[in-house]
């Protein structure tokens, strides 16, 4: 049984696997379409019908068909079978009683009968489904050709989740609408999707059609929760579902074997042109509102609750990234700054340490921005994340501001600790400005108010920093001495993503140094830290100083490579490299340029910049196990 979607391509497959099993059954291979019939006691006699078997005597259909097929080599398709599953029984005995006779059929949902073998016909992968929309434009327009637009036309089709009859109904927008102004017009799918041959069966004629079929099969029950999961963004969790939609297991289930919501190793989804059906009909019964505000209410906590920069708690957040994407837009929608604030708040770790910076950025603004009444223990989070990647991204006035805004709030609340970490970020804004004395000021200010308070943790961020200013001064030896007090303090206290920063940093201090083996074993240790946690932002540093490293002994090769990645993933995340990487990275291009030439150098860092970053950061570890 051939299971999916409607439009996922079960008959075309279905007939494909006939045409090539032809020379297989010496009887004959017989196509039976039940899409017409709705009455599963006619099932029998419709296949009876196709093989020209009549009626003989006292026999009723069904056993005249089984008294024609027993001994005869036979492969019947029998092709939309979903709304007529109560005849399952009757075509699996069919099958059974004449061991010579085999059956493909195409159905939304399997017959669960014991001799059946379930293949879910998957969606299309790119090079396909590329290909098949091109075929089917090209049919009505003969000189459509992809030419540029090969990459457009692929995230057409991933829009489309892969499901060629939807990709054909784009297609035959192509004689209007160019693949840019097609994919323009995909944020509204169905209307789009419409306008089918005319000699296809109705309900294949637009993609709503289609799915409306299947919709129809379900009962009321099941209807209700189809609509309502509408309102998740890239998939679910059984427990979400049972939170926000008042799922339970059975009618889960029941909706995955419809081929309505797909089941992955821990979690769930529905394809996107099937979502926007569902929440066409959560907003027809007048709920869109209310389970949009219980998907926010659910992900807030959510959000909350995982508010760490963990690794546990932010894969957890990474698992739910669209979702926790869309509460933020649904907050929005519903007009409700305080609980689009207090999201932001909640994931402001998270945008930062998962080098999420221009999103993360674009929504603290906003929500700040909307919400300036709000409490100061609501705004405190969304500020400090907010200058720490206003400065990474470069925008220091932004970052100044922010900062002082968080001086003032923890003034006001009597709050001596939190008005030296603000102090301290003010140091950070100033360093980045190039204001260097003024900079070590702040710096020691802040460092000296979190000696008095006793936080030795913060402390380790002091030391931290103020290796960055002497690195940033040309002061390498001084900078080791901050720089490994602050690994010390980070070690200590098990900080993790602490003691990979300090690890990096540290190693770009012992190349300032000339120390070129203690650079190697840092940057090792820090680039592993930073790929495990998936922290692009430091594998983008330790590129840059494992370039430096390659260079050094030889491998030029491998430099450029790193130099690439380095600078395509500072660009991805809208990452601005502080002062010390600045001047590695460019001493290193300057280098190649010098001993490989201009050109030889653009090709490996266009090479570079092609890789992944698991085969780039294979590729450092390789010119560091070298060097």
């Amino acid at each position: 049984t051939l299971t999916g979607p409607g439009g996922a391509g079960k008959t075309r497959l279905a007939l494909q696997a006939a045409a090539d099993l032809l020379d297989d059954f010496g009887d004959g291979v017989f196509f039976v379409g039940l899409a017409g019939i709705a009455d599963p006691s006619l099932v029998l006699p419709t296949i009876a019908q196709a093989l020209g078997v009549k009626e003989a005597g006292s026999l009723s259909p069904a056993e005249a068909l089984e008294g024609f097929v027993r001994g005869r080599e036979v492969l019947l398709v029998l092709d939309n079978l979903e709304h007529l599953l109560a005849a399952s029984p009757q075509v699996s005995e069919l099958v059974l009683n004449a061991p010579s006779v085999k059956a493909i059929l195409s159905s939304r949902a399997p017959l669960r009968v014991t001799v059946e073998h379930e293949y879910p016909v998957p969606e299309l992968a790119d090079p396909d489904a590329v290909a098949l929309f091109s075929e089917r434009a090209q049919a009505i327009k003969p000189d459509f050709r992809l030419n540029g637009d090969r990459p457009t036309v692929a995230a057409i089709c991933r829009r489309l989740d892969g499901l060629p009859l939807a990709i054909e109904l784009a297609a035959a927008r192509a004689k209007v609408l160019s693949p840019k102004a097609l994919l323009d017009r995909l944020d509204q799918r169905l209307p789009v999707l419409t306008g089918g041959a005319r000699d296809v069966p109705d309900r294949q004629r637009t993609l709503r059609d289609t799915i409306t079929w299947s919709y129809e099969l379900l009962d009321e029950t099941e209807q209700m929760l189809f609509s309502r999961l509408g309102v998740f963004v890239g998939g679910f969790t059984l427990e979400a579902a049972e939170q926000v939609s008042g799922a339970d297991l059975d009618t889960v289930a029941s909706l995955v074997e419809k081929s309505l919501v797909r089941q992955g190793e821990d979690r769930f989804r529905m394809l996107e042109t099937i979502r926007d059906f569902a929440l066409e009909r959560l907003a027809e019964d007048g709920e869109l509102e209310q389970f949009r505000r219980r998907h926010v209410d659910f992900f807030l906590a959510l959000a909350e609750r995982e508010a760490s920069d963990t690794q546990t708690s932010l894969a957890r957040l990474d698992s739910e990234h669209d979702n926790l994407r869309g509460a933020l837009q649904f907050a929005r929608e519903l007009d409700e700054p305080r609980l689009e604030l207090r999201l932001a708040s909640a994931l402001s770790n998270f945008w930062e340490f998962r080098s999420y910076l221009r999103e993360g950025r674009e929504h603290i603004r906003e929500a700040l921005d909307r919400d300036p009444e709000a409490p100061a223990e609501l705004r405190l989070p969304a500020l400090t994340r907010g200058t720490m990647i206003a400065i990474k991204q470069g925008d220091l006035e932004s970052a100044r501001r922010l900062a002082e805004e968080k001086r003032r709030l923890h003034a006001a609340m009597g709050d001596e600790k939190g008005v030296g970490d603000s102090i301290h970020l003010l140091g950070l804004v100033a360093i980045t400005e190039g204001r260097y004395a003024d900079a070590r000021a702040l710096l020691e200010q802040g460092k000296s108010i979190r000696e008095r308070v006793g936080d030795e943790a913060d402390q380790a961020s002091s030391f931290h920093v103020l290796g960055l200013l002497a690195m940033d001064e040309g002061q390498f030896e001084r900078a080791r001495a901050e720089l490994g007090a602050a690994l010390a303090i980070a070690e200590k206290h098990g900080m993790e993503r602490w003691i990979a920063n300090s690890q990096c940093d540290l190693a770009f201090a012992e190349l300032g140094d000339r120390r070129v083996e203690e650079a190697r074993l840092l940057f090792g240790e820090a680039l592993a830290a930073a790929a495990r946690m998936g922290w692009t932002e430091n594998v983008a540093f330790c590129l840059v100083g494992c370039s430096a490293v390659a260079a050094g002994a030889g491998e030029l090769d491998h430099a450029g490579h790193l130099l690439g990645q380095a600078e395509r993933l500072c660009e991805e995340i809208q990452l601005k490299l502080e002062v010390y990487a600045e001047a590695v990275q460019d001493r290193v291009a300057d280098e190649l340029r010098s001993r490989l030439g201009e050109d030889r150098l653009e090709a490996l860092r266009a090479e570079g910049r092609l890789l992944s970053v698991e085969d780039a950061v294979s590729e450092a570890f390789a010119a560091l196990g070298s060097s």
